[in-house]
This record gives C-alpha cells, sequence and structure tokens, in this order.
C-alpha cells in the first residue's frame, strides 16, 4: 500500500479495525483508508501545513491529531473539516489515545527543562485538556514520538530522551491510576551517543509484563510493571542498532514485535518470550529502505 501524491513520511498510525486506517504525515497530510490500505483519501481540509504526530480515531467520522507545535485538532465529519482543541507553546506531540468518543489522553514534550511534561486527559472528547496533577517535571530531557503503550486506562509506560551526550541512563515514566492520578519513575541503564539516550520503543502485553528499546544498542526487560528493568537478549545477528518502535499484543500471545535501525536497512523481529527469542519477519523493499 502506498500513499497518494506527493507520497509524505508517515508519522503515526490509528488502526481502528481491519479496514478503517488514519495516518498522520509530514507536512499538515492526513490519510484515511476504509479498505484496509488498498486505496487512501486526503482528510486534511483545516489542518496546519507543518508535520503531524500522534493520531486517535475512533470511527470513520471522529479523529484526532498532533502537531509539532503541540497543538490538538479534532474531525467529527471524517476530516472534513478539523477544529483546533488545544495547543502548548514550545511542545510537541507524541501520542494521541482515545478510549472512546468522550476519553483519552495525549503525551506531549515539555515546553522546556524545569517545565512538566504535557501529559493531559479530557473526559469531553477534547472539549478540555486537562494537565495530570502529577505531571512529571523534566530535566534535560524530552519525549519520544509514539514511544509509550498501555494495557487500559490505568497503566501506562512513556519513554524519554536523555539529552545529555554519553548519558548512561533514561527515565520511564508510568502509572497505574492513569492520567488523573499520579506518575513514577526509573532511570534504566544504557549508553547514549552525542545526541543522548532515548528509549523511543515500548511495548506491554500486560499490567506486569514489557520490553523496551533504545538508540544504544540495547533492549530492556520488565516483570514488574516497570519497577526494575533487566537486559533482555538481542536478536542474533544484530550488533549496532537503534530501537524505533514496538507493538505489543495484549491477547494473550504474549507477542511483541520490534523495529529496528541497523546501518545496511530496517528490520523486524517478532518476540513471544519478552526477549528470550527473536524471530526475524521479512519486510518489503520499501519497508527496509524508509523505515516501518
Amino acid at each position: 500500500s502506498q500513499l497518494p501524491s506527493p507520497f509524505p513520511n508517515i508519522n503515526s498510525i490509528s488502526v481502528v479495525d481491519a479496514n478503517l486506517l488514519w495516518v498522520a504525515c509530514d507536512a499538515g497530510y492526513v490519510f484515511r483508508s476504509t479498505n484496509g490500505g488498498t486505496s487512501w483519501e486526503l482528510k486534511n481540509t483545516g489542518l496546519p501545513t507543518g508535520n503531524l504526530y500522534g493520531i486517535s480515531a475512533i470511527d470513520n467520522n471522529n479523529c484526532w491529531v498532533g502537531t509539532v507545535s503541540g497543538a490538538i485538532f479534532r474531525t467529527t465529519n471524517g476530516g472534513t473539516s478539523w477544529t483546533q482543541q488545544i495547543s502548548v507553546t514550545g511542545s510537541f506531540i507524541n501520542g494521541i489515545q482515545m478510549f472512546d468518543l468522550n476519553n483519552g489522553v495525549y503525551a506531549g514534550d515539555p515546553t522546556g527543562t524545569g517545565q512538566p511534561y504535557q501529559f493531559r486527559y479530557t473526559t469531553d472528547g477534547g472539549t478540555n485538556w486537562i494537565l495530570s496533577p502529577s505531571a512529571p517535571i523534566a530535566n534535560n530531557e524530552f519525549g519520544v514520538i509514539n514511544a509509550w503503550d498501555w494495557t487500559d486506562q490505568n497503566h501506562f509506560w512513556l519513554g524519554s530522551a536523555n539529552l545529555a551526550a554519553s548519558a548512561t541512563s533514561a527515565k520511564v515514566y508510568y502509572t497505574t491510576t492513569g492520567f488523573p492520578g499520579s506518575f513514577m519513575n526509573v532511570s534504566v541503564a544504557g549508553t547514549g551517543g552525542t545526541a543522548g539516550l532515548y528509549y523511543q520503543a515500548v511495548g506491554f502485553t500486560d499490567n506486569m509484563n514489557g520490553l523496551i528499546a533504545s538508540n544504544g544498542n540495547n533492549i530492556m526487560k520488565t516483570t514488574n510493571g516497570g519497577t526494575t528493568w533487566q537486559t533482555a537478549s538481542i536478536p542474533s545477528g544484530v550488533t549496532t542498532f537503534a530501537g524505533i518502535n514496538m507493538n505489543a499484543i495484549k491477547s494473550g500471545t504474549n507477542e511483541i514485535r520490534l523495529s529496528l535501525n541497523e546501518t545496511t536497512g530496517y528490520r523486524m523481529f517478532l518476540t513471544t518470550n519478552l526477549g528470550t527469542t527473536w524471530t526475524e519477519e521479512t519486510l518489503p523493499p520499501e519497508a527496509s529502505t524508509n523505515g516501518v
């Protein structure tokens, strides 16, 4: 499947069901497919021209999308028009998740060091986006696009980026009481480069078991909900890599897929035992070259 011209980069995807897909792209493009990606319709009338990050749809008509400048827009008519709901200058939307037409959350960057992460929730479809009362205060760090996972409206895990060169740890934030509740954090060991250490791939199969991967050649696992982390195995034949994204299936199969980037391109791996073993899945040439 390929998007129509001008073939923009896809930054985030919302899968409503096997047929209904929405994607947020560079340059203000949003596309919707109602046939599982066989064809795509442009649905961006009224959106700004900057890059879009974070998207969450409930059905054919209702969708929310975030911007590079910290704003959230909503459509209620299938993308014929969009209405801005909130804008936080200096922030950046990393992810949106709506659970129904009223209840949802978004994760956004802090506006600077010493400022809170924009962890906000809504109970009225986004008419009001309320800052979490325990939103963590950032210290030379920010969030990462799509670097989060959840199992329900109470349990969330969010990766972050430590901007210090050669950083030896970065924080993972988590809550068991939802965005209106309290956030905790743990510093997870790793090896950062000149740009720092980013935990940018997060996947949980249930409330206890999950994996994270960084830009520093490592994968970590937890079996106690994120309180502590241990080293997980790296797929055979992989050495220097950056973990890009994870998708964890919550069906009891314990499946977690990890996309990673090596110097030679992108690869996809599957584990069903929390990173003890990995099986490579073949990507089409476009995904191997452009990323997934």
